[in-house]
């Protein structure tokens, strides 16, 4: 008896929490977060041979949401955010001897692929409580701009003379992009005083080139938002 006393008191308490949250009600909630993201199947290969697995590249992102509260727990929203995205490759060098004898070492440094979105996720809010909410909807993701960037430096060192340094940089245009990308965006938040605390993952739906077999965009966004 005194479980089920305990259980239904539980349910009131929670109840109480869900009626602060008043149906009808709409909110902006301006977001601003940290977007830890890497792209699937984009390991390189260098001359050599040498795979080179593609890592996390951190960037920014940020944006606002609208939501509304349909019922006491729960509340659909919709966003749209600027996202910078993309991956990195490590560095790499190789060497090589000239006509002349001279030894030349070209080395390849901060590889990566800077992709730029507009972000417009749908999703639906579950509150647990007045503090804890879980999220899952759809996202479509338009194409602003693809650049590879990389460094090029080479090292000449002749049998004799001076050595000889060069170093470009380079922000070439990447071809064959998909100008929309979907994905699955999964994500819990913690809420105090209007300050809302998020974390997502989104899952990819869509290539985001279009030769890429697997190629999705995989981001881990991290944000801080708050609820007008």
């Amino acid at each position: 008896m005194k479980k089920i006393i305990l259980v239904a008191l539980c349910l009131m308490s929670l109840g109480s929490v869900w009626a602060q949250k008043r149906v009808g009600e709409f909110s902006v909630i301006p977001r601003v977060g940290l977007n830890m993201s890497n792209l699937g199947d984009c390991n390189i290969y260098t001359t050599e041979n040498e795979q080179l697995k593609s890592r996390i590249r951190p960037d920014f992102m940020l944006g606002a949401d609208v939501e509304c509260q349909l019922l006491e727990p729960l509340g659909v929203s919709i966003g749209a955010f600027y996202s910078r995205q993309g991956c990195r490759w490590p560095d790499f060098s190789e060497e090589c001897i000239t006509d002349d004898k001279s030894k030349v070492t070209s080395s390849i440094m901060e590889q990566a692929c800077n992709l730029q979105y507009i972000n417009i996720p749908v999703s639906a809010k579950l509150y647990a409580n007045d503090f804890i909410s879980f999220h899952a909807g759809a996202q479509a993701g338009i194409l602003l701009d693809a650049k590879y960037h990389y460094v090029i430096s080479d090292l000449k060192e002749p049998v004799e003379g001076d050595k000889e340094f060069t170093s470009d940089t380079h922000n070439e245009k990447m071809q064959n992009m998909n100008s929309v990308v979907w994905s699955i965006p999964l994500g819990a938040s913690l809420e105090y005083q209007n300050v809302i605390v998020d974390v997502q993952y989104s899952f990819p739906l869509s290539r985001f080139n279009k030769l890429i077999s697997n190629g999705g965009n995989r981001v881990w966004t991290f944000s801080v938002g708050y609820r007008f």
